[in-house]
């Protein structure tokens, strides 16, 4: 939870609308945390808000969940201008059927990527 708290303290002295992206799993690892003391009152403020020191926490499956050494656990950053996102201009759209259904069901798919767009704005947590 201590380390949680310093890179939300990091990014928080840099920008006012920063972010950090946890998975589900790691958020877990840190509300097992049996330290007590200040760090309660900071689990307390991650379950009700998920801010941690006004910073706001979003947990999302598609994070990087491993705590072996050396594994970034968390990523803080301002999202909202300093990380790009695409999407391909076509959807591609494919009928799928079934075999006695007279319901008519597709498939769709589109190619998405995102990217850093200034690096040195993000800082990541990574276990030791």
């Amino acid at each position: 939870m201590n380390d949680l708290v310093n890179l939300a303290l990091t990014v928080r002295d840099f920008t006012d609308s920063a972010t950090i992206v946890m998975h589900p799993a790691i958020y877990s690892y840190v509300m097992n945390d049996a330290s007590g003391g200040v760090a309660e009152l900071y689990k307390e403020e991650l379950i009700r808000n998920k801010t941690v020191e006004g910073v706001r926490v979003l947990l999302t499956g598609y994070a990087p969940s491993s705590i072996a050494a050396g594994s970034t656990i968390a990523v803080a950053g301002r999202f909202m201008t300093d990380y790009g996102f695409g999407l391909a201009s076509e959807i591609g759209i494919e009928p799928i059927k079934r075999v006695g259904d007279t319901n008519t069901y597709f498939q769709a798919s589109v190619f998405a990527n995102g990217a850093k767009i200034i690096n040195r704005n993000f800082f990541g947590l990574v276990t030791v």
